[in-house]
C-alpha cells in the first residue's frame, strides 16, 4: 500500500472512530448524584485549548472530569514510612493515608480471591511484592517493598475521567492517572493489540483471545472497577489498529481492527486525531504536557517506573495499543509526554495502563468531577478535605486556626479553634489576711504563667474571757484572762464602768485583776481589741 494510500486510510478510520464512541459505567462505590447528572451531562464540553508559550507543547489544555467506576489506588498504612512512595522527591498527600485501626482491622480481615475484602462499605485490595508486575524496588523511580512477604493494604477510590471528546450524547474518555502496571504483553516477541494480554487483562476475554492463552474472565479490570450496571453502560467501540508511521502520522494496516469495550489509546489518538488538535494532544511528536500523566500509589506499587528528574517529577509513561514499526516493540507515550512511535518491550513492567472508554452520557451513572488542566491546575466539583492540620495553636486567650487541604486539588478551608481558656493552679497566698486588712491570693496559669490575684478577706476578730459574769465580795478582787484573739490583734484597753464599784489594774498584756470597791452595786468591764472587737465582763459585789 502506498503511503497515500495509507494516509486516506487513516483519515477514514479517524472519522469512523470519532463516530463510535464507547461509554464508561460508573462504580459500585460511588454515589449517585441523581438529581444533578443531567445538568453534568448537559455541561461536559470538549476540551478547551489556548496559546501558552510558557508550555512546552505552546499550548493549554483543560478538561472536564467525571467518577466513573472504582479501583485500587490509596495505600492505607499505620504510619507514613510504611509507604513504599514516603519520602521519595514525587511522594504526595494522595499516595497514602496514616490510619491505625483501619490498618489493624485490615490486617485481620479476611480476602477473596483477588485480595478484596469490604471493611464498612469501602473495598479494599491488598497485596505483596510478589504481586507486583515489575518486583525491582531499590531504585528511587521504583516503589519500596521491605520484604516480599508483608502485605500493603489500597482502598479503592472513584475513578476520575477525562473528557476527551462530547459527541451525541457519548463522551470518549481517558483516566486521569494511570491506574495499574500490566505488561503489554507478558513476554519477549512480536504482538499487536489484538492478541495482547493487556487487551484481555482490560475486557475479562477468554484465553483464546490472546496469543498467550491466559483466562482472564475472572481476574480483569473490568470487573474490578465496574459494576454489571456500570458495565452496560460502556459501549462496545470499534477501533483501528495499525503500525504507528512516524513520517505520515498515521497507521498502517498490517494490522486487523476490534471491537472492545475498554482500550488504550492509539498513537495516532495522541498525535491529535485528524491532525485538528481534538483531544488536547499537539500534533508534533513532542514533549506534550497534555500526554504526561501522574499514577496512583497502587499502580506504583504495581511497578510503574516513576520520573525523579525536576522537570517531570512523578510522572510515569503508558502504553499505546498500536503496533511499533520496530519488530517486538510497542508504542507508548514517555514520562515527559513524548509520543514515542518505536516504543518498548511488551514485557518490560516499566509503563502504566491509562484506560480509555466511551461512555453513553444517558446512562446517568457517573458524577461530574471538576477539571484538570496540563499545566497541573485542578478544579474540583466536590473538595475532598484532608483531616486538617493546626495552622496556628490556640492560645489560653486566642483562637486558633485548623486549615484543611483538598486531597485533589490542594484548596484549602479553615476552621476557628476556640481559645483554650486558662489552666490556673490551685494558687498560693502572696500577702496574709489580718483582722486590719484584706489578703491576696494569686493564681498562676500553667500554660502561659499568666497571673490573676483574688483577695482574701480578713480575718474575723476573736475574743474569750475567763469570766463573762462575776459576784465578788467587797474588797475582793479576781484575775480576768483574755485569750483565744486572732493573730496579729491584741488587747487596746480594758476598763471598768464605775470605778467606785470595781477597779481594774493590769497584770500583763491579757491579764487583769479585777477589784470589788462598793457593797452592792454592779458594773460592767470592758474589754476593746486594736481590731475594733469588744467583750464585756459583768461584776457584781455583795
Amino acid at each position: 500500500m502506498t503511503k497515500r494510500n495509507i494516509f486516506v486510510k487513516a483519515l477514514l478510520t479517524a472519522a469512523l472512530s470519532a463516530a463510535m464512541i464507547v461509554t464508561p459505567t460508573p462504580h459500585s462505590l460511588m454515589q449517585t448524584f441523581s438529581a444533578s447528572m443531567e445538568v453534568h451531562a448537559a455541561s461536559l464540553s470538549n476540551p478547551i485549548i489556548e496559546k501558552d508559550s510558557s508550555m512546552e507543547a505552546g499550548q493549554k489544555v483543560t478538561w472536564d472530569c467525571i467518577w466513573f467506576g472504582s479501583y485500587p489506588q490509596t495505600e492505607i498504612v499505620d504510619q507514613a514510612s510504611s509507604c513504599g512512595i514516603y519520602g521519595k522527591c514525587y511522594e504526595t498527600d494522595l499516595d497514602y493515608e496514616v490510619d491505625k485501626s483501619l490498618y489493624t482491622l485490615l490486617e485481620s480481615a479476611s480476602y477473596d480471591d483477588h485480595g478484596d475484602t469490604i471493611i464498612g462499605k469501602t473495598k479494599y485490595r491488598r497485596i505483596q511484592k510478589n504481586d507486583a508486575t515489575y518486583k525491582e524496588s531499590e531504585s528511587p523511580n521504583r516503589y519500596s517493598w521491605s520484604d516480599h512477604i508483608t502485605y500493603h493494604y489500597f482502598r479503592y477510590d472513584p475513578i476520575k475521567w477525562r473528557v476527551l471528546k462530547v459527541n451525541d450524547g457519548k463522551a470518549l474518555l481517558l483516566a486521569d492517572v494511570c491506574l495499574d502496571d500490566q505488561n503489554y504483553y507478558p513476554e519477549y516477541g512480536s504482538v499487536n493489540w489484538e492478541y495482547s494480554t493487556i487487551r484481555s487483562w482490560l475486557n475479562g476475554y477468554g484465553s483464546s483471545v490472546n496469543a498467550y492463552g491466559t483466562d482472564y474472565t475472572d481476574k480483569n479490570f473490568m470487573d474490578l472497577a465496574f459494576s454489571s450496571d456500570q458495565q452496560s453502560a460502556i459501549l462496545a467501540t470499534s477501533l483501528e489498529n495499525g503500525v504507528a508511521d512516524v513520517d505520515l502520522d498515521v497507521l498502517g494496516n498490517e494490522d486487523n481492527n476490534t471491537t472492545d469495550q475498554i482500550f488504550l489509546l492509539s498513537y495516532y489518538d495522541v498525535r491529535s486525531a485528524i491532525k485538528d488538535n481534538l483531544y488536547g494532544f499537539v500534533y508534533a511528536g513532542i514533549i506534550d504536557e497534555a500526554r504526561q500523566s501522574n499514577s496512583s500509589a497502587y499502580a506504583k506499587a504495581m511497578g510503574v517506573y516513576t520520573s525523579i528528574k525536576s522537570s517531570s517529577a512523578g510522572k510515569c509513561g503508558w502504553w499505546l495499543r498500536s503496533s511499533s514499526s520496530y519488530a517486538y516493540y510497542t508504542t507508548l507515550v514517555e514520562y515527559d509526554g513524548y509520543a514515542d512511535e518505536s516504543g518498548y518491550f511488551p514485557h518490560s513492567g516499566y509503563y502504566g495502563v491509562r484506560p480509555a472508554l466511551n461512555l453513553d452520557l444517558s446512562s446517568n451513572i457517573y458524577s461530574y468531577a471538576g477539571t484538570v488542566c496540563s499545566d497541573g491546575s485542578i478544579v474540583c466539583a466536590e473538595h475532598t478535605y484532608d483531616e486538617g492540620k493546626v495552622t496556628k495553636e490556640a492560645s489560653c486567650t486566642e483562637e486558633g486556626i485548623k486549615t484543611y487541604t483538598c486531597r485533589i486539588c490542594q484548596d484549602t478551608k479553615t476552621e476557628t479553634i476556640e481559645a483554650r481558656g486558662h489552666s490556673w493552679d490551685a494558687g498560693k497566698i502572696t500577702k496574709a489576711a489580718t483582722v486590719y486588712a484584706k489578703g491576696v491570693k494569686t493564681y498562676t496559669c500553667s500554660r502561659c504563667k499568666a497571673r490573676k490575684t483574688a483577695s482574701i478577706r480578713k480575718v474575723t476578730p476573736t475574743i474569750k474571757l475567763s469570766a463573762r459574769k462575776k459576784t465578788l465580795k467587797k474588797g475582793k478582787k479576781f484575775t480576768l484572762t483574755i485569750s483565744k484573739l486572732a493573730k496579729d490583734d491584741s488587747v487596746k484597753s480594758v476598763k471598768s464602768g464605775n470605778k467606785s464599784i470595781v477597779t481594774v489594774k493590769k497584770i500583763s498584756a491579757n491579764k487583769y485583776k479585777i477589784i470589788a470597791k462598793k457593797k452592792k452595786a454592779s458594773a460592767r468591764i470592758t474589754i476593746l481589741l486594736k481590731s475594733g472587737k469588744k467583750a464585756t465582763c459583768k461584776v457584781t459585789v455583795k
